[in-house]
């Protein structure tokens, strides 16, 4: 494939120019994180939830990297496989944790928008999920697919939402959502 690129954390991640846009994922350098602050009268378990769920994003990104770089078809597949368990994981898990808290906390409209995001990403998972990885350029195609959804949702919950989350939940809810 033309044009690949993957780096660490604080580069671009790209592939070619043959897929409908070349940069798919841009993961943010601590540097450019400063400019989220975390309330410090904010229980310390949601916190972690939050951690928790920004870490979740960070180890797909991750792992997308580790597929941009792999040369193997093998460990493409066992790195998509991966992927898509996590995505799994984590959306259920914050469907059932964080997102009932919000419902909770007149929040719904959030809840609910984020639950519709969380959908998209699960249908295209999907559909990359009943490709075949030697179908490389279709399988990429929608693999790309996947991650920018992935990541307009994850950016908009680490910048948005889950702050606004952090906000309203009392120490009793932030210890209950931190079941996640």
């Amino acid at each position: 494939m033309s044009d690949e690129c993957a780096r660490d954390k604080s580069k671009t991640i790209c592939l070619g120019s043959d897929l409908p846009f070349e940069k798919i994922i841009a993961i943010p350098s601590v540097e450019e994180m400063e400019h989220i602050t975390i309330n410090p009268n904010a229980p310390t378990a949601l916190l972690d939830v939050v951690q928790e769920i920004i870490l979740d994003h960070n180890n797909v990104r991750d792992l997308f990297a580790r597929y941009i770089r792999a040369t193997d078809i093998n460990e493409k597949q066992a790195i998509v496989n991966t992927i898509l368990r996590e995505i799994a994981v984590h959306g259920e898990t914050e469907n059932n944790s964080v997102y009932q808290r919000m419902d909770e906390k007149n929040m719904k409209p959030l809840a609910d928008h984020s639950r519709e995001e969380h959908q998209e990403v699960e249908e295209a998972l999907l559909k990359l999920g009943s490709m075949d990885v030697q179908n490389q350029p279709a399988h990429d195609k929608q693999l790309m697919e996947v991650m920018r959804l992935f990541q307009e949702h994850g950016d908009e919950e680490e910048m948005d939402i889950l702050l606004k989350l952090q906000s309203q939940l009392t120490t009793e809810m932030s210890n209950q959502v931190r079941s996640f």
